[in-house]
């Protein structure tokens, strides 16, 4: 569950709920795979709301070669409206290679990074572009 909420008057506050499956298989060789999937809902709430209810699910999955280089495939969809949700073409889905790895500095923390370009599958969807996540995690 997420909740986000608008900063700015008169923005929108949202909700975002769903489940995130993970499950590493064996993959090539001495290397398993490590698949993860997104199906998420996403509604406005608040005054300023509408009744638009989105979905966006997302798959990614990644060789695991090692802790530090991990590459793989991802797919992103977004249906922003599922009441009206239209055509396959007015709908918006991203598929591309991607990267991912982590560093452990144990015990200060784990440096963990993703990278990858996705082309758009639909008329709606922009024809590239690069996803980056770039993240610190530190335990208390």
């Amino acid at each position: 569950v997420e909740y986000s909420h608008g900063a700015q008057r008169g923005s929108t506050n949202t909700v975002k709920l769903g489940p995130i499956v993970q499950k590493e298989t064996s993959g090539f060789g001495p290397y398993s795979m490590l698949h993860t999937l997104n199906l998420f809902v996403e509604a406005e709430i608040g005054p300023f709301s509408t009744n638009r209810v989105g979905f966006l699910p997302a798959w990614q999955s990644r060789v695991r070669l090692d802790p530090l280089f991990e590459p793989g495939f991802e797919v992103f969809g977004g249906i922003e409206d599922l009441h009206r949700a239209g055509r396959y073409n007015d709908q918006q889905y991203n598929v591309g290679p991607m990267f991912a790895g982590a560093y452990n500095f144990a015990p200060y923390g784990k440096i963990k990074y993703e990278l990858g370009y996705l082309v758009g599958l639909t008329s709606a969807t922009p024809r590239g572009a690069v996803r980056w996540l770039f993240e610190y995690e530190i335990s208390f």
